[in-house]
């Protein structure tokens, strides 16, 4: 795996937008290493062959909460985003914001039959 992108957030006040998602798309929270445990679903959409405009936002606060009660020793987890396009269009977009970082958009238009997983560590409180 890709070294993840560090986001430097300062608190557990982190937020994902999914304006667009045109296929799928599948947000994940993962263990950074083999002494923690415990991977969750935070976001999943999928539009097999339309666009999926979905406008969605999500805090992550009460999930990066919960990972640290699971794990007390964790420093970080890591958020994967895997997304793709079947055929047609292919628009992805979504932005991280938060506390004491600078705020990530990524926006992509993937080619027909494609897929792409970006991965960020982002600190737990």
């Amino acid at each position: 795996m890709a070294t993840p992108t560090q986001l430097n957030n300062t608190s557990n006040s982190v937020t994902i937008a999914v304006p667009n998602a045109d296929n799928f798309i599948n947000i994940q929270l993962n263990p950074d290493s083999t002494n923690t445990y415990g991977s969750i679903t935070v976001f999943a959409q999928d539009q097999n062959g339309f666009g999926a405009a979905v406008n969605a936002s999500l805090p992550l606060s009460t999930y990066l909460s919960s990972y640290k009660s699971l794990n007390p020793s964790a420093t970080s987890v890591v958020l994967t985003f895997t997304f793709g396009n079947y055929a047609g269009g292919g628009a992805i977009a979504y932005n991280i914001s938060g506390g004491g970082m600078t705020t990530v958009s990524y926006s992509n238009d993937l080619a027909a039959y494609t897929s792409q997983m970006n991965a960020y560590l982002i600190n737990v409180f």
